[in-house]
């Protein structure tokens, strides 16, 4: 029934449909998320196990953004960046009775906290969204204790999925280091071995279609200049020397 209505309202596209029905699971969960609270925070204001308890549902912020972990990166690292210090703002805009302030910021913290999978936090912003709306500032008052340790418990989890995720990345980088360099040693491999067997055709070929493009950014200028005129010279013996004299150099990582 849930992808008839979402056909409905957003036509034949597979990503509309996939975001509608994505959009109506969130509220559903955010709405039973809300009545558990509410049930939750009445019968255990003191409850350290329910202030400390978070819900984050991050891989569903990260699809929010299409699976575009570099966009979905940038997202938390501002979030972080903005909103640090929000439970401190919150109770201040309290205290200083500026609840018109406080509803836009709430509005703010609650939408982006949805758009990034942080549900709970989302759903205390709303409260106090709502609560700023219909002028009930002693719910607020209730609430701020919840509000304040939701965003640091927030915070915290934010900062370990971007350690874990920078972490990734190192080791990413340093395999493509490693793939690189053996790619380069096994083209000076071959080109070695044809300059041994005097087929100039082939090392001018390699060198040119594949050796150029591929390994002239990771050595020093003066490679490609002397490569180049030991072939037009047919000097195949001293390129041969030449090019093992680079693979131990790079294999020592002085290049």
């Amino acid at each position: 029934n849930a992808a008839r209505n979402c056909v409905g309202a957003a036509g034949d596209s597979p990503v509309h449909v996939r975001r509608c029905l994505l959009y109506q699971r969130t509220q559903q969960q955010e709405k039973q998320m809300v009545n558990t609270m509410d049930e939750n925070i009445i019968d255990n204001d003191n409850d350290p196990e329910i202030i400390s308890f978070s819900e984050y549902n991050l891989e569903e912020g990260l699809e929010n953004t299409g699976m575009d972990s570099e966009i979905f990166i940038k997202m938390l690292k501002r979030f972080v960046e903005n909103y640090s210090d929000a439970g401190d703002r919150v109770s201040a805009m309290f205290r200083e009775k500026k609840y018109n302030e406080l509803y836009v910021y709430s509005h703010s913290v609650k939408s982006i906290a949805a758009g990034i999978g942080l549900l709970r936090l989302k759903a205390f912003s709303e409260i106090i969204e709502s609560s700023c709306l219909e002028k009930n500032y002693s719910d607020i008052k209730d609430k701020l204790d919840f509000f304040h340790k939701e965003m640091e418990n927030a915070m915290d989890r934010i900062r370990a999925y971007l350690d874990k995720e920078d972490k990734k990345d190192e080791v990413f980088k340093r395999d493509e280091k490693e793939e690189s360099v053996e790619v380069i040693i096994s083209y000076i491999d071959k080109l070695i071995r044809y300059s041994e067997k005097g087929r100039p055709v082939k090392v001018k070929n390699l060198f040119e279609k594949t050796i150029v493009p591929v390994i002239i950014p990771y050595l020093d200028v003066d490679f490609k200049y002397k490569v180049a005129k030991m072939i037009r010279d047919y000097n195949f013996n001293d390129l041969a020397v030449y090019l093992k004299e680079i693979k131990n150099s790079i294999n020592k990582g002085e290049k």
